[in-house]
This record gives structure tokens, sequence and C-alpha cells, in this order.
């Protein structure tokens, strides 16, 4: 059952009570296996409604060099324990498989409900995937108007994942899933992978701009990890291996303390002297790179946290008179004052926040010079220079005294900029200042855009979408299409998206709640902080949750999305596709952007898409998704062919339109 997300709170109370009503009604039974959808949020009101459906097999759609979910649900009116399931190697034609260590089997437990409700309290939908079950799953209990309320009956998702080898054979493979459990009898699963002739390029080779931000604080906070030891080091290669298997490239250096995300120290620590000048610990940012480097991949984008809204420029800036009387408070009281930096005190080694003059005072070019000097001649031999950008401005900008100290300290090296837009000029201001904004994720920008005959093509635009209104608990389907719905209108992806930015801060009664984005008064951002976290905290490190794999293969297809487009635009491609298989390519695409203006509610704009709606959820789960899935790959390997390439791993070089 594909419970609105719109529905009322009273409704779903009726069910519940309804529902605890009949559970007593009920005998105990064997395991009951319905199939699911990934793309829809799988509640654990759905029992009652599977009942009747009959088993058909896992159906999944794939393309070479790709990673692909499929999900089945088991159900019983007795409590499950020493549930178990396994999948061995995937059979096609003759001699072909995919072999069984290609195939993970995960388990969805409930996600905790963020701070901002879609759905009611009495409702949990199954997100973080776990690598194995829990030993016994009980029975589900609800909490309706402070009283329990028992369901009657247990509930587990299986989550199945496939790593599509890129030299897979294209063709139809074959499995079957066992699901063993206590007192019950095996169930079996019929499952089928389609694999599509074409080859999606490795992660870092994606052309869709992806940016889930790491938070190494959150990590340490919510492990208990000391900062910076091996084993915090440890728990962040988790997050950024994961964020590297999605696309992501970004990389930020905090040079100063208590910015908008949350890090009480600099990565570069200050060493005094006894002449008044410092020397420079740069152990804390060189671990993190390697740890970068190793887990993630090559940077794209290496920021250099070095400005925030409570420094010069921003701290009288136009939000200031909505904000909370605390942050009011606390930006005001920071006037005339410095950035802070971590400095070391004694012989302890030990760090403490060290308040430095403003940038506009000359004496700030004699302390930075140096540090950014030797910083700069590491980043230089990491091969990075080109990624080096500084950060970060936002609704307000750093004033021109900022932007021309690091202007002459970092010569060309360019800001970035998460804002509403470009309200005002403040990328002019900047630019008059000596420098440029270089990457910008920004709210505004139109969705969707394309039709038949006009088509935006995303990936040509210079700047990504940052939507702010998303939140961890919003229907699971924009998690897929957040990256199509840019390409398909006005941006080249997506950024300021968090990774792992996880509630760590305890509330009065000790329980996890704020996220560090609020963990300072004076840098608090309002409606521009990052409330979604596209991993969840594993017992050792990040997992991936259901959202992140949608994610994952939303930007695989937008892989195959603009490969086919730069086949149609380039004059010398399109001439070797010939005008049939250009049209019928075009036709895919634009079958894909008429799903995609349903999927957000039918509309065009920032309150279609930053407001979850219930039509654009119930659409997208109507339109036969893996079927366009199927098209798309289709029309992709067809146009491969016809220009003599293997697929999006071969980059093409195309005349900009």
């Amino acid at each position: 059952m594909h419970t609105p997300v719109g529905r009322s709170e009273a409704h779903i109370v009726c069910i519940l009570l309804v529902l605890g009503a009949l559970a007593g009604m009920t005998p105990a039974a064997n395991l009951r296996v319905w199939n699911g959808d990934i793309a829809a949020a799988h509640l654990d009101l759905a029992y009652e409604d599977a009942k009747a459906k009959k088993l058909q097999p896992v159906r999944i759609v794939a393309a070479r060099n790709g990673t692909f979910s499929g999900k089945i649900v088991i159900g019983s009116d007795a409590p499950i324990k020493d549930l178990r399931a396994s999948l061995g190697r995937l059979s096609g034609d003759g001699e072909s498989f995919i072999p069984a260590d290609r195939v993970t089997l995960s388990y969805p437990q409930w996600k905790q409900q963020g701070e901002w409700k879609v759905v009611p309290d009495a409702i949990s939908q199954f997100d973080t995937l776990h690598p194995a079950p829990a030993d016994e799953i009980p029975l589900i209990v609800k909490s309706v108007r402070r009283k329990p309320v028992p369901l009657g009956y247990a509930c587990q998702p299986i989550w199945i994942t496939v790593r599509v080898p890129a030299d897979c054979a294209a063709g139809h493979y074959k499995g079957v899933l066992t699901i063993t459990a206590a007192k019950s009898k095996p169930v079996r699963v019929a499952v089928r992978v389609e694999v599509l002739d074409w080859r999606l390029p490795d992660p870092g080779g994606f052309q869709t701009f992806v940016e889930l931000i790491q938070s190494p604080e959150s990590v340490a906070m919510r492990y208990e990890a000391p900062l910076w030891s091996d084993r915090h080091f440890e728990l962040i290669g988790k997050s950024l291996r994961l964020t590297g298997q999605v696309g992501n490239r970004s990389a930020y250096i905090p040079l100063i303390c208590q910015t908008n995300f949350g890090n009480e120290e600099s990565m570069v620590r200050w060493i005094p002297r006894r002449d008044g000048t410092y020397a420079y610990d740069f152990t804390v940012m060189e671990k993190y790179l390697d740890v970068v480097q190793e887990h993630m991949g090559r940077p794209k984008l290496v920021v250099l946290y070095v400005w925030d809204l409570f420094l010069e420029g921003g701290q009288f800036a136009g939000d200031l008179r909505f904000c909370p009387k605390e942050v009011q408070e606390a930006r005001l009281a920071y006037k005339g004052k410095g950035p802070m930096v971590s400095v070391v005190k004694g012989r302890s080694a030990k760090c403490e926040p060290v308040m430095l003059p403003q940038y506009s005072d000359p004496e700030s070019k004699k302390l930075w010079k140096p540090l950014l000097e030797q910083l700069q001649s590491r980043i230089a031999d990491r091969g990075l220079t080109d990624a080096v950008m500084l950060g970060i401005s936002t609704d307000a900008i750093p004033s021109p005294e900022v932007v021309g100290l690091f202007a002459e300290l970092l010569p060309g090296v360019e800001w970035v900029h998460h804002s509403h837009g470009f309200w005002g000029g403040r990328d002019k201001k900047i630019a008059a200042a000596g420098s440029r904004i270089g990457y910008a994720a920004i709210v505004g920008g139109h969705w969707a855009t394309d039709r038949p005959g006009k088509h935006s093509y995303g990936w040509q635009k210079p700047w990504v979408h940052f939507h702010r209104a998303l939140r961890d608990n919003h229907p699971v389907h924009m998690f897929r299409i957040l990256g199509e719905v840019n390409l398909a209108g006005e941006r080249k992806g997506f950024g300021r998206l968090g990774a792992d930015f996880w509630p760590v801060l305890k509330d009065r009664r000790g329980r996890m709640r704020g996220r560090l984005n609020g963990r300072y008064p004076k840098s608090m951002w309002r409606n521009l902080m990052i409330l979604t976290t596209l991993l969840a905290p594993g017992k050792n490190g990040a997992l991936p949750t259901a959202r992140y794999e949608l994610c994952r293969e939303g930007v695989q297809e937008c892989e195959a999305r603009i490969f086919i487009e730069q086949a149609i635009v380039d004059p010398k491609l399109r001439a070797k596709l010939g005008p049939e298989l250009a049209s019928k390519a075009q036709k895919v695409l634009d079958a894909r952007s008429d799903m995609l203006r349903k999927s957000i509610a039918g509309g065009v704009g920032g309150v279609q898409f930053n407001c979850p709606k219930q039509e654009g959820y119930e659409a997208y789960l109507k339109s036969d998704w893996p079927a366009l899935s199927e098209h798309l790959y289709d029309a992709a390997s067809q146009v491969a062919k016809a220009i003599g390439r293997q697929g999006g791993d071969e980059p093409l070089e195309v005349a900009a339109n």
C-alpha cells in the first residue's frame, strides 16, 4: 500500500486503530513476501494491502558498469526470528554471469523522523540499508495519542543491489533469492536483471555535478571518536567512499573556526613563535586530503573555507532582521572582530580558538601570506592546484577588502557561492574586488522545462541547484529525479546537500536532535542551512540509505541523458546518427521530460519542486519508470554504436550549443 504522503493525520490514526483492533484476530502464519517499488516510500502500514497480491519476479533494469537495485518485502503475523536471505550469481545466456560478490542484500530499517514532518509521527519509513537483519523483527507497535497500538504483524524489506561489471555482456540474467526464518518454510523469489548494452563511466568521470558535503566533526561526535584520531579518519573514510560512488568530488578545508559547518577547529594549526609570528601545522589537512583521495577519488573542488557571514561584509546582512534573537545578538556582538583559528598552546599540542585581526587589518597579510604560500605548495604536490577555490559567500558576500586580500595572496583563485541567487550583482561585486565566482549552488531556477522543440541542456550551464527545502523524510522519488530535473532545466547538477550532517547535538534528555550547522548562532544561515543527509550512521560508520541508492540511480540516468544529448547537439555526431535515430532518441528524452514535469506536481518553478506534492509522487509511481529507464539505456546504446563508441566512459567532444 502506498500511503499518500498528503493524507491527514486523523485519517492515519483511524487506520492504525482499526489495524490494532484486528491484531488479536489474525492467527500466526508463515512468511508472506510481496514485491516492492524502490521508488516508493515503504511505510510500515503496507502489510494488509499486500496479502492479496501475487508475488512476481524482481525486475531490475541496468547498464554496464552501474549499480542498480530492486526490493521485496517480508511480512508475518508473528515476530520474525533468524531471518536469512541468499542470492548467488546471476546467470545469463551461455557462459555469461554476474558474480555473486557483485550482489549485495541489505535490510532497510526505519529511519528517524526529521525535523520537518511530511508524514505524521505515527508512520515510519524504511530507509537505512543495514548489511544484516535484526535477530528478531518484532510485531509493530505504534504510539497513537500516547497509547501503544499493536498492529499485529512484523515487516522487513530486503533491498537487492547489483553492481554490473563494466565488461558484462548485454542480456538477461537470472537468479533465485532464497528467504528463510525460524519456524517458516523457505520462500524463493525469482530475480531478473536486464543489462542494456551501454557502459556507464566510473563515478569519477560523471559529467553530472554531484555534491554531498562531508562533516568530519559530525562523525567524531556521533561515534565519540577523538577528533582527528586514527579511528576518526577511519570513519571519515567510510563516509567519503560512499560519496565518491555517487560521483561527489568536493572537499572542504575549514581554515577558520566556528563556521556554518559547525567546526570547532580549523584544519591548519597555528603554532606561536617567540617573535610574535607563527609556524603552521598542516598535519590534519594533509591526513584529511589523504583520506579524500584514497576513498572518494580526486576532488574536482577543494574549498578553502576562509569566510563566513559573521565576518566583514556579512555581519549586518539584510537577512539579520529575520533571524532569531540569539543569532542577531551573536552576529552584532562580533562587530569589528576577525576570524578565529586553532592555535597550539604550550607543549601539550592541545588547541584553542584564537581571534586574529580582521582581514582588512594590514597585519592580516603578514599572518596569512606564509600560511597560504605553504598551503599552495602542498596542494601543488598533490596535483590539485586547479581544484582550489575560496569560500563560502552566501546571500551576504565578503567585503571588497576581504576579496582583495585573497586575490593578492592567491591570484586567480575563484570563490564558491551558496545562495538564493545573484541578487544585487554579487558576482559582479566580487569581480570588481579582484576575483570571481567559480562555483555556485543556487536555490533559484526552473526544473524539467524541456519540451519537444525546446531543450535546456542543463549540462552546459555553469551553476548547480541547491535544493534548500529537501528533507530526509520527503517522498523518496525526489531523490531519484533530483539530478535529471536540473539537466532537463537550467542547472548541471546539484550541490550543498549533506552526506553525514547527522543530528549530534544533544537536547536536555540526552537525545541527538540538533545538527552542527546550528552549533554557533553567529554562523547561522537561516533557510540556507544543510538539513539533508543521504547517509545514515551505522554501528561502525556511515551506511547507504534508500534515498542514497535512488540518487545514485538517478545520476546514472543523467549520464545516459547527457551522452545522448551531446551526440544530438554536435553537428558531426548528429550526422552519424542520421535523422531517424536522432529523432527516436530525442523522443525518448522528451518522454522522460514529460514524466519529470508530472513528478514535480505537474508544474515548473520553486514552489512545485521545493515542496513535496502527493500528485507528483503518485505520478512517478504510475509512470512505469523502469520501462523509461530501459528505453533510455537502449537509446544510449544505439547512439554509442552509431558514433563508434562503447559508452559514456568515452567522453564526447561536442561543440557548444
